[in-house]
């Protein structure tokens, strides 16, 4: 279909030389995203043998990400990656647009739609990579799921998925359950419902058509009527300034209005997703409407994980950086298992 062939133009840029690093290797790969003109650069995993089951490309959540996806010291890709590689797989981490090595481009106008072409470039490059074809598949991470969904459902070069924490609900629905969440915590639950017309209209003001200086104004009125007390203060403007900009950008606008669910539905080929049980950023119910949309996803709740892959207490991010490990190994295990039962198996018949 020409839309599929449209998001996969790729080549390949250079590949460079290999380090050997315990039961696997390493590899340096730089990449050219034909579409965008960027060069990414990232790095690969292979098993000792150089002979993968399959190759998985990670896509990061959001924000700009290095390749090991490292938030508060830890490394979570970095850890699924050298995992899978001693169980047989190919991994291909990059780092995001102006992260790394990775060239930014226009950061400001960039969505999640155009990071997928990222992620396109690798899988279409996954032949030249690795130098045999083998089956190709993305584990995306909260926005990188839907990366990974939107790819899966449009892109001919994805043969599996393997997502974890991956939304499956419009994008404004799961910023207000982030604040709902975030109020349970606190135990506010209760203000919720008072908070909730003003987030409503402020949503609403965003994701309507019009030019991002009128939306700007719009959303700064919004504000003063919802903090009458802050609106008074001097230093008002230059407050709502902070919290109006990232609003009002390409990118949350595009994730606000974006609906998972079209893609979710389009999704044939295997998925695995994962979901933390106190997951308070992207919340396992989540797994409920994936179930419901798509047959073929085998989903999963792990006990006890947080968003950022880990064991947790609460869920909540204030706890992040408390926590000790890269990457909870009984997600590693379920991912590599689940790869051999599927993948594995394909390659086998």
């Amino acid at each position: 279909m020409p839309t599929k062939s449209r998001l996969c133009i790729v080549s390949l840029l250079l590949i460079f030389a290999t380090i050997s690093a315990d039961a696997f290797t390493s590899r340096e790969v730089g990449l050219l995203n034909r579409r965008s003109g960027l060069r990414l650069a990232g790095t690969l995993t292979l098993p000792d043998d150089n002979r993968p089951k399959a190759l998985i490309v990670t896509a990061t959540g959001s924000g700009t990400q290095d390749r090991d996806e490292t938030i508060f010291g830890k490394k979570p890709f970095k850890a699924v990656a050298e995992y899978l590689s001693d169980r047989g797989y190919a991994v291909l981490r990059m780092d995001d647009r102006g992260a790394g090595d990775s060239e930014a481009g226009d950061l400001a106008s960039a969505t999640t739609f155009d990071f997928a072409t990222d992620i396109a470039t690798a899988l279409a490059a996954a032949d030249s990579i690795l130098g045999f074809d083998t089956p190709k598949g993305v584990f995306g991470h909260s926005e990188g799921g839907l990366i990974a969904e939107h790819l899966a459902a449009t892109c001919s070069d994805v043969d599996f998925i393997i997502t974890y924490g991956a939304p499956a609900f419009r994008g404004d629905s799961i910023l207000m359950r982030q604040v709902r969440e975030t109020m349970i915590l606190a135990g506010a639950e209760s203000q919720f419902a008072s908070l909730y017309p003003s987030l409503r209209r402020r949503y609403d003001i965003v994701m309507a058509p019009g030019l991002k200086p009128i939306i700007e104004a719009q959303v700064l009125a919004e504000l003063a009527i919802a903090q009458p007390e802050m609106a008074a203060l001097p230093q008002f403007r230059e407050r709502a300034a902070k919290e109006i900009g990232p609003l009002c950008s390409d990118w949350m606008r595009t994730f606000l209005r974006h609906d998972p669910a079209a893609d979710i539905a389009a999704v044939k080929v295997p998925w695995l997703a994962v979901n933390g049980s106190i997951d308070r950023q992207v919340t396992p119910d989540n797994l409920d409407l994936i179930a419901s949309l798509c047959a073929s996803a085998d989903t999963v709740a792990i006990d006890g994980l947080n968003h950022i892959m880990l064991k947790g207490i609460t869920g909540s991010p204030d706890e992040y950086a408390r926590l000790q490990g890269d990457a909870d190994p009984s997600l590693l295990r379920l991912i590599a298992d689940w790869l051999d039962r599927t993948v594995g198996a394909a390659q086998s018949r």
